[in-house]
């Protein structure tokens, strides 16, 4: 018997956080560090199930509904792959869970051989983390059941098809679908965008003989190949460089992926490119730092003779040079040299040299350390030293040490570099898993009411009410899914360069006044005071659709971010040359720690005051429309509770006779 509605909601928002997964290992203590892994993950409830063989596994794949399997390469009966190929041949041409292959052995051949069979992901044992295996299962899970949802709504779904193609068109890098001989099927905006082409210039053509490649014969010819070996199963990947408008070079990491029917039939080919000259650039300058430390190396070695008796140092000009002392100073005292020491290691290095001069230790040491010249100039040095001890008499004595030492302040200047360019792309690949993270996150839950009003509008017979409640449910969570890819358009078109005004003389007045009448109704909703003080009539020259943009989103986030019955003030008065619009609210403030990056993208949805709505694209929009505008923003709280203002600054239009 059917149950209630609202069962039917809670058992769909349920299917989503209760997960039985399967782990296949035969060793014992990695199915230990998996459970620990995944039982630690508070976001997310999981029933495991574990076998210690394939034979194992596969029968309670057959026995258990499994939403997704982590399972080891290596298997006492069979391998991974074979595990796959028995695990699809049980299903009957059903689904089969999504698989996650860990090793502790293996290499890119069976890596690919794995994402062949159907693999979701490969990870590598002596890499994994906690982190890394919870997103993994959770990714693989959570793109299992999307696919489910698609198989099953293929119907109810073009609003959602829209969507995706309007995020494919926001990518910020070169992404196209291909027909197997290479037809160009669908190219995103990002590409058509870099060669200044329209997509019915695009699509329909062959791959090859489109403007990207079109400059060079080789180019073509390489892409051929490629296309031919990717629409044989093969994925490829590999660098290219051809000219850019600048009248430089472009390199490309370019793949061609192939998409496979549940029999392995190749059916398109997906082509992504991104641009990795900067990375290129850096790789070379690390090169050039190398090599610059070998010829250091080279021509920087110096040697000295420490003489304990008369506690003097006999040193070669390259070792003079290296503790910046003068050339005519070959003899100096071993005070010296030690005042040479960096103030933060010298009771280190002293506490190491007389170890070494105790006749019972091992006698020498090898350091990096740092050097202070006498002009403040501060050098890395890899010092050697070895003591030689006069042992004629029953208390032996040190005699005397040679020392070697070079100059290594370009090979610390290259780890430096080093760690800073990895932290930038570590960073840059955080950024980029966040903006992912949060673009699927702001479109599952709108596309979750969707799917489960339409399912139930679909297979039940609803009265009056609730259908209109089901009606406009699905209106208002598509209209999310809209503002969502207008800010992604707008986002893509401020980083190409390509977001542009239509300047005309504009009486912001009329802004405003078009503006309050749009969040009128929210505001009433909570009961929230408008108050306007427009003690000018000023004009400006300004796009009025953009202008309108911005108040709006500014009076939107005033009236979401203050409590019922509160107060939003709209003020515009002029300032000398400038007119300035300045919106108050008394409601729940900006964080100080927040302010200074409270109009960076993808900053306001995870940082602001009690929000976690939206991905912070927002106020970032507004800035970059206000300064097309030759305008100024600026935002000010007093803290958490104590409300928010936002300062609008705009040049007032000039007309001729004014000076």
């Amino acid at each position: 018997m059917l149950g209630s509605l609202a069962d039917d909601v809670d058992w769909i928002s349920m299917s989503y956080t209760m997960r039985t997964l399967l782990i296949v290992d035969d060793f014992e203590p990695d199915r230990e560090l998996y459970r620990r892994y995944l039982l630690a993950d508070s976001s997310s409830t999981y029933q495991l199930l574990e076998a210690d063989c394939a034979t194992a596994g596969l029968e309670l794949c057959r026995t258990q509904q499994i939403d997704a399997i982590v399972l080891d390469y290596w298997l006492p009966d069979i391998d991974g792959l074979a595990f796959m190929d028995r695990l699809d041949a049980q299903s009957n041409g059903g689904e089969t869970p999504p698989v996650v292959i860990v090793t502790g052995r293996g290499d890119e051949r069976v890596a690919v051989q794995a994402m062949k069979r159907g693999a979701q992901d490969y990870l590598m044992k002596h890499c994994l983390t906690p982190e890394l295996l919870k997103l993994t299962v959770q990714t693989v899970i959570e793109n299992a059941r999307l696919r489910r949802q698609l198989r099953q709504s293929e119907d109810t779904q073009r609003e959602s098809e829209h969507c995706w193609r309007e995020i494919f068109n926001t990518c910020f890098h070169f992404m196209g679908l291909l027909a197997i001989d290479g037809i160009v099927l669908e190219v995103n905006q990002a590409a058509l965008d870099s060669v200044g082409a329209y997509r019915c210039d695009i699509v329909g053509q062959y791959f090859w003989e489109t403007p990207w490649w079109n400059h060079s014969q080789q180019l073509q010819s390489q892409l051929k190949a490629a296309i031919a070996a990717a629409a044989n199963g093969e994925f490829i990947r590999y660098e290219m460089n051809f000219p850019n408008a600048m009248g430089g070079t472009t390199t490309m990491d370019f793949s061609l992926k192939p998409v496979c029917d549940q029999f392995g039939q190749v059916l398109r080919l997906i082509a992504e490119g991104r641009d990795i000259s900067d990375r290129k650039l850096a790789e070379q300058r690390l090169r050039e730092l190398q090599e610059r430390l070998q010829l250091g190396i080279q021509v920087a070695v110096g040697l000295a003779q420490i003489d304990y008796a008369s506690s003097t140092v006999a040193l070669s000009p390259e070792a003079a040079a290296l503790y910046g002392l003068p050339a005519d100073s070959l003899v100096v005292s071993r005070d010296r040299i030690h005042a040479t020491f960096h103030p933060d290691e010298r009771s280190e290095l002293f506490g190491i040299i007389e170890q070494v001069l105790d006749p019972a230790g091992i006698g020498w040491f090898a350091r990096e350390h740092r050097v202070v010249w006498h002009n403040g100039e501060i050098r890395w040095l890899y010092v050697r030293k070895q003591v030689f001890f006069d042992r004629s008499s029953d208390d032996p004595r040190p005699s005397y040490a040679i020392l070697a030492a070079i100059d290594i302040s370009d090979r610390k200047l290259a780890e430096a570099e080093r760690e800073r360019l990895l932290s930038l792309a570590e960073a840059a690949n955080r950024g980029k898993d966040e903006f992912v993270a949060m673009v699927a996150h702001e479109l599952r839950s709108p596309l979750n009411s969707i799917f489960a009003w339409a399912k139930l509008l679909q297979n039940r017979k609803l009265d009056e009410e609730t259908t209109a409640k089901a009606l406009a449910t699905i209106s208002r969570n598509t209209q999310v899914q809209v503002q969502l890819v207008e800010d992604l358009l707008d986002i893509s078109r401020m980083v190409t360069g390509t977001l542009h005004l239509t300047l005309a003389p504009v009486n912001l007045v009329e802004v405003i006044e078009g503006g309050l009448d749009m969040v009128r109704p929210m505001a009433t909703a909570k009961k929230i005071q408008l108050d306007t003080h427009l003690t000018v009539t000023p004009q400006i020259s300004g796009d009025w659709q953009r202008l309108q943009q911005i108040l709006v989103n500014l009076l939107t986030n005033a009236i979401k971010f203050t409590p019922e019955r509160g107060r939003v003030e709209i003020a515009l008065f002029q300032v000398d040359s400038q007119v300035q619009l300045r919106i108050h609210d008394n409601g729940k403030g900006i964080a100080k720690e927040f302010l200074p990056v409270i109009f960076e993208r993808f900053k306001q949805g995870q940082n602001n005051t009690g929000s976690q709505d939206g991905l912070g694209l927002g106020l970032a929009i507004v800035k970059h429309l206000v300064e097309l505008h030759s305008g100024t923003i600026t935002a000010h709280s007093q803290g958490e509770g104590q409300g928010a203002t936002f300062t609008i600054r705009l040049p007032l239009l000039k007309f001729m006779g004014d000076e």
